[in-house]
């Protein structure tokens, strides 16, 4: 209701990401989560859990490009965040060539 009703609210997105992830939607939770990265978040704690939140989702779904805005959005973060950024990118040059960089 909070989308539909104030559609530029990050805070909504990102409470229908978490709704959706918790329901095994990964589509819909990365959808979600990445629209609620490109609005104002309450604070950092809310982007950084909308970062790594969306970066397990988008790998769920398969949706290489929801992965890569969560590692984007990762590495402007904290030092563990970039490191877990990296953890990410990794994994997904793995899937894609079956080596390591």
């Amino acid at each position: 209701a909070a989308v539909a009703a104030e559609p530029a609210f990050g805070l909504g997105h990102y409470l229908l990401g978490l709704q959706r992830a918790a329901q095994a939607d990964w589509s819909g939770a990365a959808l979600a989560l990445e629209t609620a990265l490109g609005y104002e978040l309450p604070g950092p704690a809310f982007v950084k859990n909308a970062a790594r939140r969306l970066a397990v989702v988008a790998y769920r779904s398969g949706d290489r490009n929801r992965l890569s805005i969560a590692i984007s959005a990762l590495s402007s973060l904290t030092s563990g965040d970039r490191w877990l950024a990296k953890d990410w990118l990794d994994r997904m040059t793995f899937d894609l060539t079956g080596t390591l960089p």
